[in-house]
């Protein structure tokens, strides 16, 4: 009996843990992509229109990113 409380309380605490190193990656992924995204604005601004479809795959990965960071947030 104590070894399934023992194996239940781990299994919570990897959950509890994966979901907490989840939710830190996509802040680090969401700093990283506002950061990458102001540059590309910048640069587009300043005359590079190459970088427009970057800025766009960047916006669209940072979108996905808020997603997911508020799908992992309400659960």
């Amino acid at each position: 009996m104590k070894i399934r409380l023992m194996t239940k309380i781990i299994e919570k605490l990897i959950g509890i843990w994966t979901k907490y190193s989840l939710v830190l990656q996509q802040k680090k992924n969401i700093a990283s992509l506002t950061i990458l995204e102001n540059y590309m604005t910048s640069m587009i601004l300043e005359g590079e229109a190459l970088k427009r479809t970057s800025l766009i795959d960047i916006q669209n990965k940072l979108n996905e990113s808020r997603k997911f960071l508020k799908y992992l947030s309400q659960k």
